[in-house]
């Protein structure tokens, strides 16, 4: 299993963040594209939605929303698109003095043994951009 954390400081209230992270079936910005596959329980953005996100650069993936605690964190598990057998992704909102901090944590177990730093590059590329994204959809 590889494991990483990707921490960034935005300046952006918390309450932004937390709208834009937690908003399952919106893209932060229209250089990502989502497709929503099923909506979640009891809402559309409730656990169980399933998107398809394309973010320029980086193949399109297939992820479920897991649990969500608002307006601390999400999980989501990838279903499909990368070389990955398992993939769980959390996200950590955090208020810090006007600012938030983003503490993305991914676990995942690659299809074929030993690519695992060749999944997370290319999966650390595509967070760091959908982060960036979020920075650029309240500009």
């Amino acid at each position: 299993m590889a494991t990483f954390t990707i921490t960034r400081k935005l300046d952006l209230p918390s309450e932004k963040v937390w709208a834009t992270v937690s908003d399952f079936n919106r893209p932060p910005s229209p250089a990502i594209k989502i497709e929503v596959e099923e909506k979640g329980d009891p809402e559309a953005n409730g656990i169980g939605a399933i998107r398809n996100i394309k973010i320029k650069g980086v193949p399109g993936v297939v992820e479920r929303l897991e649990t969500v605690d608002a307006p601390n964190s999400i999980t989501y598990r990838m279903l499909s698109g990368a070389p990955v057998k398992e993939y769980l992704g959390t996200v950590n909102v955090v208020a810090q003095d006007g600012a938030t901090v983003i503490n993305w944590d991914v676990k995942l177990i690659p299809k074929i043994p030993g690519i695992g730093w060749l999944a997370g590059m290319v999966i650390r590329k595509a967070i760091n951009r959908y982060i960036d994204a979020i920075e650029e959809g309240h500009k």
